[in-house]
């Protein structure tokens, strides 16, 4: 059995190689995990948004066909979130209120128009998420950018 010393990708340790083909790269299944998580969590999601960037038209010619293959699933998608967003909008609401949430969503749709660009209402504390669940009222609203609410997606802020 041949053995050869080799420096640990991971974390630059000198290791002895006994693997029968002499491709080892790291020192340990450990190593190797810990590479791998930390090399996958930036590239993989870094490379479909720089992806979906790059190729804007193609990506929404594909999502379109998608959608029409698939009208089930978007639609017990939405149907989901309506539920949510109608569970999550209080009784005690009054009209002043709701006036303002409808206000919101106009005033979405003006700034789109006038400066070009994709606007969408979004929720500080989210309607579904995972530890904290916010509510459909004014004052959890917000005004964001398509790219910065994709950013910022489900996620509670940090307060």
């Amino acid at each position: 059995m041949k053995t050869s010393s080799k420096i640990c990708q991971n974390c630059q340790n000198n290791f002895i190689d006994t693997c029968s083909t002499q491709t080892a790269r790291f020192c340990s299944r450990k190593c190797k995990g810990a590479s791998y998580r930390k090399n996958r969590s930036n590239s993989g999601s870094e490379y479909f948004r720089l992806y979906r960037e790059q190729n804007k038209a193609r990506h929404k010619i594909l999502t379109a066909n998608w959608q029409k293959l698939n009208r089930d699933k978007c639609n017990a998608y939405l149907a989901k979130y309506r539920a949510a967003k109608l569970s999550q909008t209080p009784r005690w609401l009054n009209d002043k209120h709701l006036h303002s949430i409808e206000l919101y969503y106009s005033v979405a749709k003006w700034i789109g128009e006038i400066l070009d660009i994709e606007v969408e209402v979004d929720h500080i504390i989210p309607l579904q998420g995972d530890n904290v669940r916010g509510l459909h009222v004014p004052w959890n609203l917000q005004l964001l950018t398509a790219k910065e609410n994709g950013i910022k997606g489900n996620k509670t802020p940090q307060l």
